[in-house]
């Protein structure tokens, strides 16, 4: 019996998986190196007026709104799912706010989801995992967590 098109492309694609995504990856750095060797913006290919830079102008301008607009959606994700306001001074601003181990452990948390630093890396990382809550996790402005973490207990609580 005669294979569509699609059926073959599909069974093809699953047999050299690795293999394209290799090439993939050997395009995608050759043209990234090539561009910065020549002195070339990375992303476009157009000539940077400062070499120190990787990305012209209006390429990073491009690139820093974006990242800022995945934050800020990531942002409001996380504090929808773990709350709103402190759960130590009932600070809501969000700008102030942070994710905390509510028991302790966070750095071995983070040791353990291999995860480097904190911030929207650790972020993007509960969130990929269905906003986990174990270890229990809580909302807390940056103060309490750091009078927290500093004295063991946050003045407010004292």
């Amino acid at each position: 019996m005669p294979q569509s098109r699609s059926e073959v492309m599909r069974r093809y694609r699953q047999n050299h998986q690795e293999k394209c995504r290799e090439d993939a990856r050997h395009r995608a750095n050759y043209t990234y190196a090539t561009r910065r060797q020549d002195g070339l913006c990375s992303m476009c290919g157009t000539n940077r007026a400062d070499k120190a830079s990787i990305k012209c102008g209006p390429c990073r301008d491009i690139y820093r709104q974006y990242h800022k607009a995945y934050r800020e959606k990531l942002m409001d994700q996380i504090f929808e799912h773990y709350g709103r306001s402190c759960a130590c001074c009932g600070e809501a601003n969000q700008g102030f706010l942070t994710v905390d181990h509510a028991n302790g452990g966070g750095s071995e948390d983070r040791r353990s989801l291999n995860i480097n630093g904190s911030g929207h890396n650790w972020y993007a990382k509960l969130r990929m995992n269905g906003f986990p809550n174990d270890p229990p996790l809580q909302t807390m402005c940056f103060n309490c967590n750091f009078a927290k973490w500093r004295f063991g207990i946050c003045p407010h609580k004292a």
